[in-house]
């Protein structure tokens, strides 16, 4: 250890050097008020991380079917005519069409409150054997009631009424 000059030139003074944790140098005075800072932070910052997960919108029921087509099996609890093909297909986000069993129909989908509502629907008006008509006119009823929409097991398609019945069963 080499000694510093004294002020006056007249020797040498030696001089320790000694560390210090952040700790004591910062007095308690100083590091109340950067803990109670550091709180309130943290507080803000979870209150707001919990504000924004109470608005987060709920998953679109529509996105992953897009461009799907489903195919009925059960209609009301009653099942379907045998090589009847009543069809629904989600063309886009807001518009599906398809096969009542006999005519073509296409219509407007929209979501509202958590609610999807499909219709009113259009489509031609060609008649056909009673059985045919009469799965087409339930078809196209129970579509325009619909309100919540299910895919279950990756390829079940359960269209729900307002009180959570089941309205039509499909299948890819």
């Amino acid at each position: 250890m080499s000694g510093l000059p004294l002020p006056d030139g007249t020797g040498e003074r030696t001089v320790r050097l000694r560390w210090r944790r952040a700790s004591e140098v910062i007095g308690a005075r100083m590091r109340a008020p950067l803990v109670l800072a550091a709180l309130i932070l943290a507080v803000l910052i979870l209150a707001l991380a919990g504000c924004s997960a109470l608005h987060a919108p709920p998953p679109d029921p529509i996105a992953p079917l897009l461009g799907t087509e489903w195919v009925a099996d059960d209609l009301g609890g009653r099942g379907v005519v045998a090589n009847l093909q009543s069809t629904l297909r989600f063309d886009a986000a807001d518009k599906v069409s398809g096969r009542g069993g006999c005519n073509r129909y296409a219509g407007p989908l929209t979501q509202q409150d958590g609610e999807v509502h499909i219709g009113p629907l259009a489509g031609a008006r060609i008649a056909c054997p009673p059985a045919v008509m009469d799965q087409e006119v339930r078809f196209l009823i129970a579509l325009q009631k619909v309100r919540r929409i299910e895919l279950r097991e990756g390829d079940k398609l359960v269209l729900l009424d307002d009180t959570g019945a089941a309205l039509i069963t499909m299948s890819r």
